[in-house]
């Protein structure tokens, strides 16, 4: 969608420059007393904000292949320790979250699998808030599972001391009133 704005305003001045040029053409055809100076001028300026808002689009498409290519990084995660190992612990629990912190209170393979998500979480977050990853990609990727995990980490946040847990939570808390408002996709 931002590209796509993007090449919209790139054409349409594109579109504007071409049409003066086209008119300044024709009042140097048939009239003798314009300046040819003051034409060539004209037509100077208006080549240099067509390559202004060349060079802008360029710069947000490469804006945007980053933040996808970052997103991906994110997502990479997924798939390597801790996270893959976290899956495996906290997998049984994603019917019933709430039997999650019990157990985690208890036993410290549990807690630590709640917490590397805590800090996936929190990172993806900060990456979305900082424009750093691109939204959609990873709301697509891991919206249902931020979900099913959101109740957990909430009730974990709720019995921990712990001020990073707390800060990590504020902060995946706001990554999913965003996706759930869908706000991020409208950026």
């Amino acid at each position: 969608m931002f590209l796509k704005n993007r090449l919209t305003i790139f054409l349409s001045i594109a579109g504007i420059a071409a049409i003066c040029v086209a008119i300044l053409s024709i009042i140097h055809i048939y009239n003798s007393g314009f300046s040819t100076i003051i034409g060539a001028t004209v037509g100077a300026a208006i080549l240099s904000l067509t390559a202004l808002a060349n060079s802008a689009l360029g710069s947000a498409a490469t804006e945007s292949r980053s933040q996808f290519a970052n997103a991906f990084s994110i997502a990479k995660r997924w798939d390597e320790a801790p996270i893959v190992n976290a899956r495996d612990v906290l997998r049984p629990y994603l019917k019933e979250p709430e039997t999650l912190v019990d157990n985690a209170k208890n036993d410290e393979k549990t807690s630590r699998a709640l917490i590397d998500f805590l800090n996936f979480y929190w990172d993806m977050s900060a990456a979305v808030e900082l424009k750093w990853a691109d939204p959609s990609y990873l709301k697509l990727r891991f919206g249902v599972t931020l979900e099913s995990l959101y109740p957990a980490f909430k009730a974990f946040v709720e019995v921990s001391d712990d001020g990073g847990a707390t800060a990590a939570f504020n902060s995946i808390s706001l990554l999913r009133d965003n996706w759930n408002n869908d706000v991020l996709s409208k950026r």
